[in-house]
């Protein structure tokens, strides 16, 4: 295979792409060979590799080449805590570190086993891919040793009873004591010794904590559910710690952009509740906001119009990485369990950037008073183990499992060239995230939700049989789309709504495996075909005339082009046509094409639309997935995305360029979990406690700004002044600016201090509190209670900052779109810039030049 570089630490080494490049007549890449032990490189990459790993090694260097044939090798000192990585570096000589890398002594290089260490080999045929992912391997046999062994005993009739069974494979030796003491305990079976090295939970029925110590995982499907793994009561930062106590606790694995480190769980995710692989991860990394160096806002929370709320102290990030990034999460968790601290250190730097490589299959972020975001969502088509709904299904349960707030997301998703809130809002009115109940937020360009509803409904409600005369001279293709669906659906298709929606609808019920009749594509013709469209069609109907002359017989394949070659004398597109015309609608019939049982030949019969669904109501499943998608595609293409400006077309047509325009502007999506209304209910209150929520009114000067309100438990011995001193602590917890906080007084409750709080309140009750800052923070020491919008005055209407670029005026210092002042994207920002109105001011006053 070809490499395209080489990646040491954060450093990426300068060697030409070409020195791994496969020459024409096969020599040259990389041999990924296991029987090979080192790494060979070519020579003129080995030097620049062999100086960048060796350079911060100050040890004593010792020459072991003849012996070992391994160079540099280093002697190891007696005192002190030394590790180099297994997979880059020797120690088969006892006292003596060596690099596990030569140089090649032909062009081409060699990727032996010692670097191949902890890693698994896939094998997939039917994709025919070599992949290599990251595993703890010793784990992974043992774990597969006890699942067989289960498996086998299931064979034999042994019955596991409903008890939790806790089996623990064990490295070293046991005393004939440890064995006796274990197997006394009705609920553990020891196998080996007293020093667990993993550790399975079998056949659990019951719940119960996360042992100290112990490596669980978790089913994917279930994970995040109320009880799974944790019971979610209360507020969301309560739920978020009772969570992170089942994860893994990663040491010295994630540093934020200053290197500074951060805490770090993992929860190893079965797919297949039956089979140990395969896996994913899921990363939770707590960010402390104050140790970062940057905006403490959050610039999510601007664009969809939360800005107006204070900065919180802390955020969770929720990072599941996908096969492109996994390469830097899942290296680092197999390689750092198992190995010394000091090999940890070193080789989990490879995590710095996290939280900043894009690509992840999910990646969110909450901040600790229960707002968050979805920032990167990319299912199958970028690289992901998981489908986009079946990553959308877990975030969703955590979400409502953690009792999240608000939740808002950046929808700018693709799908085989297609924006998916373009197609999903013409087809269902909503984006394609509306399945999980997000909703319109805000909108670019000063689009607001009435614009975005009238957009869609602009597009929804164009009649088709005003379209059609319209494209059917520039796209004649588009008639035959229309009378092909028209003929599959049970009603009326009417307008471009109903057309994408019958489309869409009509995937999820075709089969997934096509049949052997249905496997061609369709006469949808690419840029290559050699034939025009008007040349295709005419053999088209040549044939259908044929066909209808048999009088609703089958009639052979050879039979239908003799019978054609009258009319048509190029062979090869007849030939074509054929292939391309199995079991498709043509007009007001269908050509139906069978291999027949006795002769083995390919005969072909016409039936009219409405005798075949009278016979066989499931006769839609002979359209394919791949024709559909191509004409899903067209339609796409052709009436949405690249309608030609010099199209005569009438009033409602020429009203799609500009709704389409304002559907691609709204991006930015959210959803109310309104956890504190509805999952009350069902939450396990002690006997004699209450829930209340308190919000929080924060007097700055002149202004007033009021926090989320959050979820206290009320116990029967709590006072009001206890309560008051339970809501300073946790909102001091929670924002930043607000150390200094006093609570003054409870609005709308006339009570003293001294008196208890149940009596007074009812479960459930809305308590507003009102506070002041310090005076230290008062006086200008601390940051605003909110983010300071920059002055935005654009043209189209927007006032505040919704991400897109913009530029700012010279002269009043007023920002506006590049787009809504026609600077293209690609060009550089102007190093001066006038909007309109300086620039008219400058005009009507020549004495200001």
């Amino acid at each position: 295979m070809s490499l395209f570089g080489i990646i040491i630490g954060k450093t990426r080494l300068n060697i030409p792409p070409k020195t791994f490049a496969i020459h024409e007549d096969g020599t040259g890449g990389v041999i990924l060979d296991s029987g090979t032990s080192l790494f060979y490189i070519r020579t003129s990459a080995y030097n620049v590799v062999a100086e960048e790993l060796t350079k911060p090694i100050k040890l004593e260097q010792v020459n072991l080449l003849n012996e070992t044939g391994l160079a540099p090798c280093w002697t190891m000192p007696s005192k002190g805590n030394y590790s180099f990585p297994k997979e880059l570096f020797d120690r088969s000589t006892n006292g003596v570190q060596c690099l596990a890398i030569a140089a090649s002594k032909t062009i081409s290089s060699t990727f032996g086993n010692i670097a191949q260490h902890g890693y698994l080999v896939r094998y997939d045929l039917a994709r025919d891919e070599l992949t290599f992912v990251p595993t703890n391997c010793k784990g992974l046999q043992t774990r597969r040793r006890l699942y067989m062994e289960n498996k086998e005993r299931r064979n034999n009739g042994h019955k596991f009873s409903g008890r939790s069974t806790r089996v623990s494979v064990i490295l070293g030796d046991a005393s004939q004591s440890d064995v006796t003491n274990a197997a006394s305990n009705s609920d553990k079976v020891e196998l080996g010794s007293t020093k667990s090295g993993l550790e399975l939970h079998i056949g659990c029925k019951r719940k119960r904590k996360k042992w100290p110590g112990e490596h669980r995982a978790f089913r994917f499907k279930s994970f995040g559910n109320h009880g799974y793994p944790t019971e979610f009561n209360g507020s969301f930062w309560r739920n978020v710690k009772a969570l992170l106590e089942h994860g893994d606790f990663e040491s010295n694995l994630v540093t934020s952009k200053e290197g500074v480190m951060l805490s770090c769980w993992s929860f190893e995710l079965e797919l297949h509740r039956h089979r140990p692989e395969p896996t994913v991860f899921l990363f939770v990394v707590e960010e402390l906001v104050e140790a970062s160096s940057g905006h403490r806002h959050c610039k999510h929370c601007q664009y969809i119009g939360w800005g107006h709320y204070m900065g919180c102290n802390v955020n969770y990030h929720i990072v599941m990485p996908s096969k492109v990034s996994a390469t830097m999460g899942a290296t680092c968790l197999s390689s750092c369990r198992g190995s010394n601290d000091g090999e940890a250190v070193t080789r989990n730097k490879r995590l710095s950037s996290l939280l900043e490589v894009e690509g992840h299959a999910l990646h969110g972020v909450f901040h600790c008073n229960g707002f968050g975001h979805l920032l990167s969502l990319n299912g199958l088509e970028m690289g992901s183990e998981l489908a986009g709904h079946h990553l959308m299904d877990l975030w969703d349960r955590l979400c409502t499992g953690l009792h999240a707030k608000k939740v808002s997301l950046t929808d700018i998703s693709e799908k085989k060239g297609m924006d998916l809130r373009l197609l999903h809002g013409v087809a269902y009115a909503a984006p394609w995230f509306s399945r999980w109940g997000y909703q319109f937020g805000r909108g670019s360009f000063g689009v607001t939700e009435s614009m975005y509803q009238k957009a869609i409904q602009a597009i929804q409600n164009i009649p088709l049989c005003l379209l059609l005369p319209q494209l059917g001279a520039s796209e004649p293709y588009i008639s035959l789309v229309f009378t092909r669906y028209q003929s599959l659906s049970d009603h009326s298709l009417i307008s471009i709504g109903d057309l994408l929606h019958f489309m869409l609808e009509l995937r999820s019920r075709l089969p997934k495996e096509p049949s052997m009749e249905s496997h061609n594509p369709g006469i949808l013709l690419d840029a290559s075909c050699r034939w025009s469209q008007k040349r295709v069609e005419m053999a088209t109907r040549v044939i259908v005339d044929a066909l209808k002359r048999a009088e609703s017989k089958w009639i052979s394949r050879q039979e239908v082009r003799d019978a054609a070659r009258s009319y048509i004398g190029d062979t090869g597109l007849l030939d074509f046509v054929l292939k391309s015309l199995g079991n498709h609608v043509v007009g007001n019939y269908l050509v139906r094409r069978s291999l027949n049982p006795v002769t083995k030949v390919l005969e072909y019969c016409l039936e009219t639309v409405s005798s075949h669904e009278s016979h066989n109501k499931g006769w839609t499943c002979k359209i394919t997935r791949f024709q559909l998608a191509k004409d899903i595609f067209y339609v796409y293409k052709c009436i949405l995305k690249e309608r030609k400006p010099e199209l005569n077309c009438s009033g409602l047509l020429t009203a799609v360029p500009v709704a389409t325009r304002i559907i691609l502007d709204t991006k930015y999506f959210f959803k109310d979990f309104h956890w504190d209304l509805q999952s009350r209910a069902k939450n396990a209150i002690k006997e004699g406690t209450i829930e209340i929520f308190c919000s929080l009114q924060i007097k700055d000067k002149n202004s007033m700004q009021t926090l989320p309100s959050e979820c206290f438990t009320v116990s029967g011995t709590m006072i009001v002044d206890d309560l008051i001193r339970e809501v300073e602590k946790c909102f001091r917890e929670m924002y930043f600016g607000v150390r200094s906080l006093v609570v003054e007084a409870i609005t709308d409750l006339n009570a003293e201090g001294n008196e208890a709080v149940i009596g007074i309140v009812e479960d459930g009750t809305e308590l507003v509190f009102e506070g002041v800052i310090g005076a230290m923070e008062s006086q200008g020491t601390r940051e605003p209670l909110g983010l300071i919008d920059k002055y935005v005055d654009c043209g189209c209407g927007a006032k505040t900052d919704d991400g897109e670029r913009m530029v700012a005026c010279d002269i009043c210092e007023a920002w506006q779109h590049t787009r809504c002042a026609k600077i293209p994207d690609h060009e550089d920002m102007p190093s001066i810039f006038l909007c309109n109105r300086c620039e008219q001011g400058i005009v009507l006053s020549p004495s200001l030049i």
